[in-house]
């Protein structure tokens, strides 16, 4: 009966108990303001990506720099959304470095929308360029001409690792859009 009785030891329990459940919690925090972190980088991983393809529209090329191959960059030019060889948008943002982020765990996606305008004269960019291996739209122009915009989306897969829990991987996405102009 005296055994039943014995608490020796039982505050030892309680504190592995509360311990691992408060580190779970600290851990799970950690990772949350990570991925606050990575958003914020990927969101200013879509402004530049955007701002770097919209000042290299068509006329963006001199005699010096034609074979340059992100010179004219368009539709045409981009042919995965995850290999930095046939993405430039990619390989741009590979090389920024953004700190803490794998550029191999990113994805850019970049659509060139055409202008149009409605009968009140508001122009809107709704339509994707129809046929990206030209770079050219239903009217002959260019895709990335000035006057039609630029959207990007850049993805991050980003890992989630907390203790007693499940890996796993979410996925961070941030989109940015801006009008070609010279």
């Amino acid at each position: 009966m005296s055994l039943l009785k014995n608490k020796e030891g039982s505050s030892l329990i309680e504190y592995a108990l509360s311990a691992s459940i408060f580190l779970m919690i600290l851990f799970g925090f950690i990772q949350f303001s990570l991925a606050f972190y990575t958003y914020n980088y990927m969101s200013d991983a879509a402004r530049t990506a955007t701002r770097y393809a919209v000042v290299r529209g068509p006329d963006s090329c001199t005699l010096d720099t034609v074979t340059d191959p992100n010179c004219n960059l368009n539709p045409s030019k981009f042919t995965s959304n995850t290999d930095p060889t046939k993405n430039p948008l990619l390989a741009f943002l590979s090389s920024v470095s953004y700190p803490g982020i794998k550029p191999q765990n990113m994805s850019v996606n970049a659509t060139w929308l055409i202008a149009s305008q409605d009968v009140n004269g508001v122009t809107t960019w709704t339509t994707a360029c129809p046929n990206p291996a030209t770079n050219l739209d239903a009217n002959g122009l260019y895709c990335n001409a000035v006057g039609n915009a630029v959207k990007v989306v850049v993805t991050y897969s980003f890992p989630i690792n907390v203790p007693s829990w499940k890996n796993m991987t979410i996925p961070i996405t941030s989109t940015s859009q801006m009008v070609i102009s010279e």
